[in-house]
């Protein structure tokens, strides 16, 4: 008996304590908004997280101060410079603390702090500015303030804003279709579904365009070669993807990620998914989140090579 009052205590107050800090974390996210609204200028990051959580959280956040005429100093790695310009591709930046790209030696989760040494000390440098300035420093670095509620807090309120960087990339109308080959790394979640063959899926649909590129960040892409019409492009240059992506036809991936891509280059996108669906919930918190950064799409998914192939010739050849 005694035992499981101790558990019951224990349980109660975990959950006491996980509600005072959320609320806590809201509270101060609501002073942190109206004292940059007030100034003007912040300071935010670390950003240190994976590619899907900077097109979906930090982005668009970044872009509605932006659009508000608020200066801010940001701090991640120089690959990602690429998606914080206008749709005039005016820097949106006013001081950019860059960081190598790291992503070739950890495996990001979240915005969990993951990096090495010689990062640490950089950022480091940023956390020093940003504590002893008297602008407001939105520190991103604890998963409680971060996922718990920034993630959900800047949707709630419409906090976020999509530039169309089409307008800046697009450099040609091509038919072709650009897929991200993920290969399974050290974190895979369940709601990525089984692997697929991606040569294999390439190959199914490279008679209905003149190009099929394959690509993505080398630490996070299956090892493929080109054949055929099949060009395959794994670089850490994200302008080079950006145009890629803008002057094809459609993206195709599995639900990680880079999906959103889709949303700042106009492209429709098309999910893959072996097997049953195990995480709707998941899959209809993206589509909200979508649907908030302005996709008017929806989210489409195909099974197998053939549902692929019939999506394109339904969606896109008749187009």
């Amino acid at each position: 008996m005694k035992f499981e009052m101790k558990t019951l205590i224990r349980r109660i107050s975990t959950k006491f304590v996980n509600r005072y800090n959320r609320y806590k974390n809201y509270f101060i996210a609501y002073g942190l908004m109206f004292r940059t609204l007030y100034y003007k200028e912040c300071y935010f990051g670390p950003f240190v997280g994976e590619f899907g959580h900077l097109l979906s959280h930090v982005v668009p956040f970044l872009s509605y101060l932006h659009s508000k005429g608020v200066k801010i100093y940001y701090c991640g790695p120089e690959i990602h410079s690429t998606f914080f310009v206008d749709d005039l591709g005016k820097t949106i930046i006013t001081r950019y603390y860059p960081l190598r790209d790291f992503y070739s030696e950890i495996s990001p989760i979240c915005n969990d702090q993951l990096y090495p040494d010689d990062v640490n000390e950089k950022i480091n440098i940023f956390i020093e500015e940003a504590k002893n300035s008297k602008y407001p420093f939105w520190d991103i670095r604890t998963r409680d303030f971060y996922w718990v509620v920034f993630c959900n807090w800047e949707y709630s309120n419409n906090f976020v804003k999509v530039y169309d960087l089409s307008k800046v990339y697009k450099s040609n109308n091509e038919n072709s279709v650009v897929i991200f080959p993920r290969k399974k790394g050290a974190v895979y979640s369940p709601y990525y579904g089984s692997p697929w063959d991606f040569k294999e899926v390439a190959n199914s649909i490279k008679h209905l365009f003149d190009t099929v590129y394959i690509i993505g960040h080398p630490s996070f892409s299956a090892d493929i070669k080109s054949f055929d019409n099949v060009k395959t492009h794994f670089t850490n240059n994200n302008k080079e993807i950006v145009q890629i992506c803008s002057n094809s036809k459609l993206i195709i991936n599995q639900f990680s990620g880079t999906h959103y891509l889709s949303i700042y280059t106009q492209t429709p996108v098309l999910f893959i998914y072996h097997g049953q669906i195990r995480l709707p919930k998941i899959v209809a918190k993206g589509n909200r989140i979508r649907e908030k950064l302005g996709d008017k799409q929806g989210i489409s998914f195909a099974h197998s090579t053939k549902e692929i192939i019939d999506f394109v010739n339904r969606n896109i050849i008749k187009k």
